[in-house]
C-alpha cells in the first residue's frame, strides 16, 4: 500500500497479493496512517513492525499488556521507536438515562458477540440473530459500556487511557444517537482534555 501511495510503478509478489507495474495516478497529498487491528500477539507484533498504530477491539483490556509487549517488540525489531506509535481502543458504548433502554439498544449486536460465527462459515443473518438471543444481559454488559451517567462512562474509558491507549473511538448503539453525541460532547469528552498533549 505504501509503495502504491508513493506514485511509483510498483511490482510486488506477496503471499496473498501480487502487483505488476501498478501505479496510482492520484496519490494522497499527505501520508495516510495505517492501523492494524490485533487480537493476538502475532498480529500485534506485525503491527509494530509495519503500521503506524495498533487497534485493539472491544473486550481487549485483559490482554492489553501482552498485545502491547508484542507490538513494542515488533517495532524495536524494525528499528522503530514504540513510543512514537499509536495505540487505539475501540469501545462499544450505549447511553440513556434509563439503563434498560440503553441495554436493549445493544441487543441488536448480540449475534456478533458469538465467536462461532467467525470460526465457521455461518453468514445467514437470521441464524446469527437467532443465536444472538442466547446472549444474556450480563455478557452484553461485560462487552459494552452501558451506563446512565457521565461518571460511569468516564470511569470505564479512563481504564483504557491508564492502560496506555492514546486514542479511543466509540461505537455507539444508544437509543438516541443525537442525545449520545450531545452527552459525550458536553459531559464525557471534556474530562479527557487533561490527557491531551
Amino acid at each position: 500500500i505504501k509503495k502504491l501511495w508513493s506514485g511509483n510503478f510498483t511490482t510486488f509478489k506477496g503471499k496473498y497479493y501480487r502487483l505488476k507495474k501498478a501505479k496510482l495516478y492520484t496519490t494522497p497529498k499527505k501520508p495516510i496512517k495505517i492501523y492494524v487491528a490485533a487480537g493476538g500477539p502475532k498480529v500485534a507484533e506485525l503491527a509494530g513492525r509495519h503500521a503506524d498504530g495498533i487497534l485493539i477491539g472491544p473486550g481487549g483490556l485483559p490482554k492489553v499488556e501482552k498485545l502491547f509487549n508484542a507490538f513494542e517488540e515488533g517495532a524495536r525489531k524494525a528499528g522503530r521507536k514504540p513510543e512514537l506509535l499509536e495505540r487505539v481502543a475501540e469501545l462499544l458504548v450505549s447511553y440513556d438515562e434509563d439503563y434498560e433502554k440503553a441495554l436493549k439498544s445493544c441487543r441488536f449486536w448480540c449475534g456478533s458477540m458469538l465467536p462461532i460465527f467467525f470460526k465457521y462459515d455461518i453468514y445467514d443473518p437470521r441464524v446469527i440473530e437467532e443465536h444472538g438471543k442466547l446472549v444474556g444481559d450480563e455478557a452484553l454488559a461485560e462487552k459494552w459500556i452501558i451506563a446512565t451517567t457521565a461518571d460511569e462512562h468516564i470511569e470505564a474509558i479512563e481504564k483504557y487511557v491508564k492502560a496506555g491507549f492514546n486514542h479511543v473511538y466509540f461505537v455507539s448503539s444508544s437509543p438516541d444517537e443525537m442525545k449520545f453525541i450531545k452527552f459525550y460532547g458536553e459531559k464525557v469528552l471534556p474530562y479527557f482534555k487533561q490527557y491531551s498533549k
